[in-house]
């Protein structure tokens, strides 16, 4: 199956160290993804994921902007399906994100930004069929993404990301 879907990423942002007592938070973003899905079996399959965003990053409560910086969040994730030959196909799935940091713009520019995150990553979600190979998507996934950033020799801090990401899309299977 491919998937393209319309994301909304909502950062559950936290952060340490200079930039945690800064107010450091990361914005909210609007982005689309695809991912291609692979069943073995009617119930079991496994999904790779790509997209890519920009993301401000600000401080003071998001009144001082210093930039923004894209992300690619490739994620891997085994699934489970419910339902695979209903009318409301169910699923869960569980896995592993490798998010590469780059183009960083602004004061963010300045700094040493970690180049990736390694974590786990979650997902829920359901296919509607619309036709024979068609599908319509509503997922959620919660992905662990963390960022250290160094100021030369200076270790500023580390931004937890760790987003909610909320999908709808459309699929096709063949």
């Amino acid at each position: 199956m491919l998937r393209t879907r319309l994301l909304f990423i909502q950062p559950n942002d936290d952060a340490d160290g200079d930039l945690g007592d800064a107010g450091t938070e990361v914005d909210s973003d609007l982005t689309i993804e695809i991912d291609l899905t692979r069943f073995f079996g009617d119930n079991l399959a496994i999904e790779a994921i790509l997209a890519t965003a920009a993301q401000e990053v600000t401080q003071a409560g998001g009144d001082v902007s210093l930039g923004s910086v894209y992300h690619a969040p490739a994620t891997v994730l085994a699934q489970y399906h419910f339902n695979p030959d209903g009318d409301f196909r169910p699923y869960i799935g569980a896995g592993l994100n490798l998010t590469i940091f780059y183009q960083e713009s602004g004061a963010l520019a300045n700094l040493d930004l970690d180049s990736t995150s390694f974590g786990l990553a979650g997902q829920v979600g359901f296919d509607i069929p619309v036709g024979d190979d068609k599908v319509f998507n509503f997922d959620v996934k919660y992905i662990d993404i963390e960022l250290d950033v160094d100021a030369g020799a200076t270790a500023l801090g580390t931004v937890d990301v760790n987003p909610l990401v909320v999908g709808v899309g459309f699929g096709f299977r063949f």
